[in-house]
Formats: C-alpha cells, structure tokens, sequence
C-alpha cells in the first residue's frame, strides 16, 4: 500500500515539474479549436477518417450559430491523415490540438488560415503545398512540355524541403505527404493536358511522363479526406490511361485499381460509377462481365455481400424474371395489381409530373398506345410518383384528357416507393418496362419512346405474341 501511495506521488511529482497536469496527459485523441468568419458563410464542411478505417471517410456539414461565424470544438480519436476544413487541408500525425482561424471576405475569396497550435507548422504543411502547386490554367496553356518537366522538379524539390525543415522523418507520415504532393502534381499535369489535347506539339512519350510515378498504391489516398481532389486524382489518371490506350473502355481503365485491389478506390470510385452505369440500361452484358473482375477484387466479406445483393437485383429484372406483383391505386382510389393484366403484353411509363423529360415523352408514348386501343391482349399504363395527395398529378390528367386510360399513383415515401426503388430499381425517371404475357420481363430499362427502337421492340414482342 505505502508502495502505491509513493509511486501515485511520484507520477505527480514529475507532472509538475515537466509544467503538466495530469488531465493534460496524451489522451490519444484530436482535439479541434477551429474558427471560421466569413460574411456570406453558410456551412462549413468537415471531413476526417471515421475510427482508424482508410477506407471510410466522414463528413459533417457545420452550420452557423452566429451569421457568418461558424465555432468548432471536436476531439476525434487519432489517426494519421490530412482532414478537410471546407477544403482546407490539415495535416494530423499525431495526438494534438489543432487550433486554426480561418477568415475570408465572401466565399468566393480564397481565405486566410491561421495554424496556431504548437503543431501548427507541420499541420500547415499540405496547405502550403497547395500554394506551390496553384498554376492557372491560362500560365499552363503556354508553356510547352520541357517548361512543366523544369517546374515540377522545383515544386518537388521545395515540398522535400518543406518536409525536411519540418522534420517529417517517419515513413507513414512522409508517404502520406508525398501522396498529397502527387495529387497536386497531378492536378497540374491533368490541367495541362486539357489545355495541350489538341496539340499536336505533345511528344510521343508524353503519356509515359504523365503517368510515371502517379500510381495509386497503398493506402495513402483513403487518408486524404477531401472528395475533390482524390476525384481530381481519379479523372486524371483515368484519361491520363486514356492516351496510353485511346480505345480503352472505362472499365479497362479501371483494371490496374482492381489489380492492385485497392479497397478504398474501388469502394469510393469504381463501385459507385459501377452502380451508376446501370441506371439507365440495367444490367447490359459488358456491365455483366465486368461484375466478376470487381467482386474478386474486394476482400471484405460485408463489401462483397452489399455488392452482389446489388447485382443480383438487377439480376432479377433480366428478360425472362417474372415481375413482383405489386398494387397500386388508380385515380378513383381503386387498387390495381400488376397480376390483373396476366394474359396481355404490358407496357408501362414510369414518370411525374415534376419531371420534365417525363412530359415530353408522355405524349409519344400515348400515341404509340393509340395504335393498339382496339388490341384485347397488350395494354399500356403509366405510373406516376406524386405526393400524397396527388393534385399535380390529377389536374394533369384532366387537362390532357388521359382520365379514361390507366394511371396508377405511387406515393412519393410511402412503402410502395421502397419497394419500387429496392426492387425495381426506380431511380430514374422517365422509365419504361414491358412484361410479356406470362407476367415476366421484357425489358426493364427499355428505350425511351422518342427513340425508333421503342416502337420496333414493342410492334415486334406483340407480333411474337410474347
């Protein structure tokens, strides 16, 4: 007991003497004293790793208590990165206070930052590497490749400086920096790039330079939290695999990211462009047979199973996939249900009346369905996402005389609207689907009615009697 009682005192003792306190001590933790003044401010945007993941970023949007002031007191748990400050980037190698004022005139005036923490030069340092690397468009426009190699090696050979003056000695911290001074490299050469695309002065090997050392391994670029210019990164290195390769698809663009499998590229960019080329089409074959070259890549469990429950929705809506039955209230309130047309062809148009490409292809597809309105066995109807009390909705189809057809109301939040963007996959409009005879798909994601090809599949199914 009398040991642990002089060893407590002894621990107090040093404290005092080193000028600390015993909740001064390292607590492995970020703690954020940030100001920001700006007039016409209206958010600021925080973004920072979540936990010790480099593959998650978070970002918080601060608003204004005070107009034109936003006051941000955080600790976050420590992990090396460079955070985001409305685009301001942070340099964060350690447990440590980041104390910063930040003032502009008006959003559109880059600011001024003041790095007031003890850390605060080596927290300044990719801010300061963000001054080095601004060159207008316009200077770039100018200057003919051997200007932007000598350039470069300047800027490069200052940002070694900057980091040897600030001491950065530990690999990860000088791997994580020298990655964000690539990032900017890049953002250089890309501008360069587009103001030289149609200059045929650009030397053969131009593409090898461009690329060489500008690769993406490691981890380094999941502690970047700043989505602009990691996007920045991507479309550079996308087109700059483009010169290299100029009938290169996007997705042969992207098989070097899932070679290399690179979890955070692959989560952050490829995956969600993957996603994205299916909203139009669905599930078209080069989408098909790229979705395997992805699945292989990822190594979490979680990542695949999200990814394949994707796939396989589209998967369901394939041509020969019977069709979820669903019900939904026509404009007298009556509940029609998908099974009720079993026997016909269905053709149906998925629209609103706030969407104006909607209104514009309404008219082509009513009159397509006037040429089969003596026809028993297709029939076309349309549903349209409105609000709950569907007025818009109503008063359109007065006004355009489309009261005796078929219009079905899908409320916009409502369960039925889950069910039709989980399961159909309803997040674009306008959108039109035919289902066969039998109930099952035709086409999903069929081609809009100011298209030849519209007609042609629909005259064709019918005549197959499909």
């Amino acid at each position: 007991m009398k040991l642990k009682l002089f060893l407590r005192c002894f621990a107090l003792l040093i404290l005092a003497s080193s000028g600390l306190r015993a909740v001064d001590k390292p607590s492995g933790k970020i703690r954020f004293n940030v100001t920001v003044n700006c007039p016409d401010l209206q958010f600021v945007e925080f973004s920072h790793l979540k936990d010790q993941d480099e593959t998650v970023w978070e970002r918080e949007m601060i608003m204004p208590k005070v107009a034109g002031k936003v006051l941000i007191k955080k600790d976050l748990p420590f992990a090396l990165q460079i955070i985001s400050l409305n685009h301001i980037p942070v340099f964060i190698s350690g447990p440590q206070e980041v104390n910063l004022m930040i003032r502009a005139k008006s959003r559109k005036v880059l600011p001024t930052v003041d790095f007031n923490s003890v850390d605060g030069f080596r927290q300044s340092l990719p801010y300061q590497m963000d001054s080095l690397y601004e060159i207008s468009a316009d200077k770039l426009a100018k200057m003919n490749v051997e200007d932007l190699v000598g350039i470069l090696k300047n800027l490069d050979d200052r940002v070694d400086a900057l980091l040897k003056k600030a001491g950065v000695v530990k690999p990860a911290e000088l791997s994580l920096l020298q990655r964000y001074a690539g990032l900017l490299r890049m953002k250089v050469k890309h501008t360069y790039l587009k103001g030289h695309k149609d200059n045929s002065t650009l030397p053969g090997n131009f593409s090898d330079w461009y690329l060489k050392g500008e690769g993406f391994k490691g981890t380094e670029l999941g502690r970047i939290c700043d989505e602009v210019i990691v996007q920045n990164y991507l479309v550079g290195f996308e087109e700059g695999r483009a010169l290299i390769n100029p009938k290169a698809s996007r997705f042969e663009r992207w098989e070097p990211i899932l070679q290399d499998k690179n979890q955070f590229l692959i989560k952050k960019n490829v995956i969600p462009n993957y996603y994205t080329l299916f909203r139009t089409k669905g599930l078209t074959q080069e989408l098909n047979e790229f979705y395997p070259k992805i699945r292989i890549a990822l190594t979490n469990a979680a990542d695949i199973k999200a990814f394949d429950q994707f796939y396989h929705t589209y998967e369901n809506l394939q041509m020969g996939k019977p069709a979820p039955d669903f019900a939904l209230p026509d404009a007298d309130g009556k509940l029609v249900r998908l099974s009720d047309f079993r026997g016909k062809m269905l053709v149906i148009d998925c629209w609103g009346t706030w969407c104006g490409e909607c209104r514009e292809t309404l008219p082509l597809f009513r009159a397509i369905a006037a040429n089969y309105k003596d026809s028993s066995d297709v029939a076309f109807i349309t549903i349209a996402l409105e609000q709950k009390d569907g007025i818009s909705w109503r008063d359109y189809l007065k006004e355009h005389n489309m009261e005796q057809e078929i219009n079905l109301h899908l409320v916009d939040g409502s369960k039925d609207h889950d069910f039709f963007r989980d399961i159909y996959k309803m997040n674009s409009y306008p959108r039109y689907i035919v289902l066969d005879r039998k109930g099952n798909f035709l086409d999903s994601h069929l081609e809009h009615p100011n298209q030849k090809i519209f007609k042609e599949k629909i005259d064709q199914w019918y005549k197959e009697k499909r």
